[in-house]
């Protein structure tokens, strides 16, 4: 099986000094044979993901070692 990591540009970040930061979430971490395939577990495993609006079709997704 392979690892990979979901992250996406969507959002931002409230920073320690309560100002927005925009930069990149990590959405989590999964294993699979696939990109697609582990996409879709990646959703079934953490439903907050849809639930707070991410968009499938901004997730970034990159295997790694």
């Amino acid at each position: 099986m392979k690892s990979f990591i979901f992250y996406t540009s969507e959002g931002v970040t409230l920073s320690p000094n309560n100002s927005l930061c925009e930069n990149f979430q990590i959405l989590g971490f999964e294993k699979g044979m696939s990109k697609e395939n582990t996409l879709e577990t990646l959703f079934k495993n953490n439903f907050w993901i849809e639930e707070y609006g991410f968009s499938k079709d901004r997730i970034i997704c990159k295997e790694i070692l």
